[in-house]
């Protein structure tokens, strides 16, 4: 399991480092302004502190199962 970032929006399964490595996404955050700004504006402190409130931890665990089953 790792925590990784990209750059220029970067889909982290298809990242060049992760290419053939069976790499999944469990959990990401899109923190370009685009995603948070008209709502928070440049605080991007309370877009994030908001994410933590819609998480799917339901889909978050079933995506985290069906990884380590391939294991």
């Amino acid at each position: 399991m790792s925590i990784v970032t990209t750059a220029n929006q970067d889909h982290p399964e298809f990242a060049p480092q992760f290419a053939g490595t069976g790499a999944m996404t469990l959990l990401a955050l899109d923190v370009w302004e685009h995603a948070y700004y008209v709502k928070y504006r440049n605080v991007r402190a309370n877009y994030v502190a908001a994410w933590w409130n819609v998480i799917n931890w339901t889909d978050v665990c079933t995506r985290f199962q069906g990884g380590a089953a391939k294991l």
